[in-house]
């Protein structure tokens, strides 16, 4: 794992920076059509194997273990896996679809980061030894402001059955809050598109246990920190 510089974060988060250029033209207005909506969401979808350099794809997150930095205030860690995705168009034979995305590689470790190795150690260990997991959701082009396409972002459960760790085995679901704010734009000929997660509970066996990671509660930021991963893909 790598810090990023603060630049770096700020490209790819506060996606309003000046070099970021993009081939499709807007007024600013919100107010999309069906048909550019339509347009829009076809320019987004494709593959994301990455671009190489410091457009591989990435998972962007808090990682209180780093140091104070100066470039860094915000503790931003970086995991460069295998992850790849695809973000996909809405079928065209179901009525009221919304286009889905598909992201692949996203390792148990992250997933479980949150989780005290002594309060929930049966659940860290299982999660950390789990093997990495693909996560779906779907997507809709909420704006278009300036070079940059704005995306509400809805991501799935994810379901580990039969998840095993030291002789006991458990069912295990992660669910996330929805729906989240994501941005896609184009910079120096790479598609970029960014992919917010943000973890709520992890349930046990159907909710017989539920650990809580963020409840959305007034005055939380340090769990809202802890609790949101970006999912960063590049053509």
């Amino acid at each position: 794992m790598k810090k990023f510089n603060k630049l770096f974060i700020i490209l790819l988060c506060c996606v309003g920076a000046m070099s970021v250029t993009s081939c499709l033209n807007s007024d600013g207005d919100s107010g999309l059509s069906d048909e550019e909506r339509e347009a829009y969401t076809k320019e987004i979808a494709g593959p994301y194997w990455g671009g190489g350099g410091k457009y591989t794809n990435m998972l962007l997150f808090t990682n209180e273990d780093l140091p104070d930095d100066k470039n860094n205030p915000y503790k931003v860690d970086t995991l460069r896996t295998n992850i790849n995705g695809t973000l996909y168009t809405a079928p065209a034979d179901v009525t009221d679809a919304l286009p889905t995305f598909v992201i692949n590689g996203v390792p148990g470790s992250i997933l479980a980061k949150e989780l005290d190795e002594n309060e929930h150690k049966w659940l860290k260990g299982a999660l950390e030894q789990a093997p990495s997991k693909s996560i779906e959701g779907t997507y809709y082009v909420t704006n278009v402001y300036g070079s940059i396409i704005y995306l509400s972002c809805m991501t799935k459960n994810i379901e580990y059955k039969g998840l095993e760790y030291e002789g006991e085995t458990h069912d295990v679901t992660i669910k996330f809050y929805n729906a989240t704010l994501g941005n896609y734009y184009v910079a120096d000929l790479h598609k970029v598109v960014v992919i917010p997660m943000l973890m709520a509970v992890i349930e046990i066996d159907g909710g017989k246990e539920i650990v809580e990671i963020y409840n959305t509660s007034w005055g939380q930021g340090d769990k809202y920190n802890a609790a949101l991963m970006q999912i960063v893909l590049c053509s």
